[in-house]
């Protein structure tokens, strides 16, 4: 419903392990949310996400601990292209054919009132889309990138999660 982790609630969740089929589960159901956390939390099914920090974050707040990631295209494109962007549109223009499907940004500040089957559709998307780009980035990340992304890069977000719940004590 919004940006912040702590204040906000998820409207749903899509998922997606091929490029053209993806679901988007509705989290105002509290059966389906119990489902998609033993997905979610289980450390032996690998998971793919568009900017995992702030997926985690949000999940954090429903009690999900996400387990089993292993891959995350925003950060991988930073191991690709520091200089460029990392949003999933500019992924999506660079490394798919998926047409634009987002709403604008003024339309996004008033996710929480579009229509339930309308979001879906966008979770969808988004799903497929980074399901896409992780495909086309493999092909191009050194064997060096993934050990980077993998020992480094995706432990941190949960390290930094937790600093930014929790806070931290500096001298």
């Amino acid at each position: 419903s919004g940006l912040n982790p702590r204040t906000d609630s998820i409207i749903g969740i899509s998922f997606s392990n091929s490029r053209s089929d993806a679901i988007s589960i509705d989290f105002t159901k509290r059966d389906l949310v119990e489902i998609s956390a033993k997905f979610l939390e289980d450390g032996k099914r690998g998971k793919c996400t568009q900017n995992g920090s702030f997926d985690c974050a949000f999940l954090k707040t429903y009690g999900i601990d996400v387990k089993g990631l292993t891959y995350d295209t925003r950060l991988a494109e930073h191991l690709l292209n520091s200089d460029l962007p990392t949003d999933l549109q500019f992924l999506r223009r660079n490394y798919t054919d998926i047409p634009a499907y987002k709403p604008t940004q003024r339309e996004m500040k008033n996710v929480a009132s579009m229509p339930l089957e309308k979001v879906a559709e966008f979770a969808c998307w988004d799903a497929l889309t980074t399901y896409t780009v992780m495909q086309e980035q493999l092909k191009r990340l050194t064997p060096g990138n993934l050990e980077v992304l993998n020992s480094i890069y995706l432990p941190l977000i949960f390290t930094l999660n937790t600093m930014t719940r929790k806070g931290i004590k500096l001298d």
